[in-house]
């Protein structure tokens, strides 16, 4: 069991499902992903090229979900608040990843 759905919460509760263990993330507010879905979507990373594992994979679908293969890049480092991170977080998994009231 993973308590919070920040970023890392997310992330952590995916990694645990891939190494196939059952996993339930619970976060009592209504959005997952902290900071990175709930408007900061600036991400400070400073140097793309350390950025790696889960959370480059974060990137990559989000680059694909907005189309920025089009364009010649492979991730999208900007996203928008709009853009339910929860998707993201269940097309990391392998595992179904629901949302439960």
């Amino acid at each position: 069991m993973v308590y919070g759905g920040t970023a890392g919460g997310a992330i952590a509760a995916v990694s645990a499902a891939r190494e196939g263990l059952k996993t339930a993330l619970l976060e009592p507010a209504t959005r997952i992903g902290g900071m990175v879905s709930g408007g900061l979507g600036l991400t400070d990373f400073g140097k793309k090229e350390v950025i790696g594992g889960y959370a480059f994979e974060f990137y990559q679908r989000a680059g694909r979900h907005y189309g920025m293969p089009r364009y010649g890049n492979e991730a999208a480092w900007y996203i928008s608040s709009r853009t339910p991170a929860r998707r993201f977080c269940a097309r990391c998994s392998r595992k179904p990843v629901s949302r439960s009231s």
